[in-house]
């Protein structure tokens, strides 16, 4: 986990386990996450910078009469990729990272998130959290997490599954920026062991 400044650059990573629930949830990669942004954001990237995200063959054109007829190819799947990213309102990310110390004054595990958090991927965009303050610790009676002991002894490595909607889009100087409203999180060991699941009620 690498510390920039204020901000906490985490790692998207890999396969996870998804109950049946989840199935219409989207997680957000590398390849939608440009359309997830453009398609709400105030002003969209030209087709051209979409299309070299969609073809190497775009990005690699010997000449501006290839390109631009590759381009005429390609501006259909640019406006389905967008049409899709409209229509996509349930988001997921996996998170991996090391679990703190539980805090037995506030009977919870931290989960080191705030408003500066930010989850990297490809071509300058991120992800932040529009509500991480209702997020900061994961409440877990003392006794389950006292469970959990042997268990972090040899690893602390945790999997967050953040749950929730996209709030808005917008550009932060270079960075284009997706906030995610987050309404529940999925904390799991590294061995796919269920720690909890923790419900975020909407801001009042």
């Amino acid at each position: 986990m690498k510390k920039i400044s204020m901000l906490c650059a985490l790692t998207a990573i890999g396969i996870f386990v998804l109950p049946i629930s989840a199935w219409a949830q989207t997680r957000i990669t590398d390849s939608n996450i440009p359309f997830l942004y453009e398609s709400r954001a105030a002003i969209r990237a030209p087709d051209h910078k979409l299309a070299a995200l969609l073809s190497k063959d775009f990005r690699n054109a010997a000449d501006e009469f290839t390109r631009h007829d590759l381009l005429e190819q390609i501006k259909p799947v640019i406006e389905d990729r967008l049409n899709q990213a409209r229509q996509t309102t349930k988001v997921y990310l996996l998170i991996g990272d090391q679990l703190g110390n539980y805090d037995f004054d506030r009977s919870a595990f931290p989960t080191d998130m705030s408003e500066n958090t930010y989850i990297r991927f490809d071509n300058g965009y991120r992800v932040q959290y529009d509500n991480a303050d209702q997020f900061t610790f994961i409440p877990l009676p003392a006794e389950e997490a006292r469970s959990l002991a042997s268990a972090l002894r040899r690893s602390r490595a945790v999997t967050f599954r953040m749950e929730g909607t996209i709030a808005r889009a917008t550009e932060d100087w270079d960075r284009k920026v997706v906030y995610m409203r987050v309404d529940k999180i999925v904390l799991s060991m590294k061995n796919k062991r269920l720690i909890v699941s923790h419900e975020i009620p909407p801001r009042e």
